[in-house]
């Protein structure tokens, strides 16, 4: 667990909404469509690198990937 002697740890709750491309590609196999998994998992890899990246940038200690891969993952910044 990160711990810190000198501020509160910052992080945040709820969703962070999936880029447009990996939500369509979601709805596609929900519907029972035929959909490339390896498309799925390379879009879905970028949305959670530029998620890490916007919540550095916003100052986040202990972040979260849960909107762009469907799997609860928290990490320390």
């Amino acid at each position: 667990m990160q711990r810190s002697k000198s501020r509160i740890l910052t992080t945040h709750t709820g969703s962070l909404p999936r880029p447009r491309e990996l939500t369509r590609l979601y709805a596609l196999r929900a519907r029972g469509e035929a959909v490339d998994a390896a498309e799925i998992d390379r879009v879905g890899r970028e949305a959670v690198r530029q998620s890490i990246a916007k919540q550095r940038a916003a100052g986040i200690d202990i972040g979260t990937t849960t909107a762009s891969n469907n799997a609860i993952r928290s990490f320390s910044i």
